[in-house]
């Protein structure tokens, strides 16, 4: 990708305490180029314990590299084995997208019985209160 430039950011707590935004962008003089977006932990309205995520990416590579071979025969060397030559890839530009979507829900047992969201309190950075594992 050689020489790349790339900003990114994060927002938590608005519209909802434990939702949290986040969104990169990056390009190389290349022209190598991608941007990624996520959202985590959204509550769906009208329920307690049913939390929703998204997050997707949309880029493009000029010289991507595939370490992939069309030799099948048996006791050949291929493309990406250990034995086989560095440069032995096919390269090509091409893009390089995805989405994932992710719906949780929190069962009501242990510490999570009364309420799906348990809050952890930190001083300098350790654990306060809100211990949520074994018995202290």
């Amino acid at each position: 990708m050689g020489l790349t430039f790339g900003v990114g950011g994060a927002l938590k707590g608005h519209l909802q305490e434990q939702l949290l935004f986040g969104g990169t962008a990056f390009a190389s003089l290349e022209e190598a180029a991608g941007g990624f977006l996520g959202m985590w932990d959204l509550r769906l309205p009208g329920t307690q314990r049913f939390f929703f995520s998204a997050m997707g990416m949309s880029s493009y590579f000029p010289r991507q590299r595939a370490y992939v071979s069309f030799n099948l025969k048996p006791g050949e060397i291929r493309a990406g084995t250990n034995e086989s030559d560095k440069d032995d890839f096919i390269e090509d530009g091409g893009s390089d997208n995805w989405v994932e979507f992710k719906l949780e829900y929190v069962m009501p047992l242990r510490h999570a019985r009364k309420r799906a969201l348990i809050k952890y309190r930190l001083k300098d950075g350790l654990l306060q209160s809100g211990a949520s594992g074994g018995k202290i």
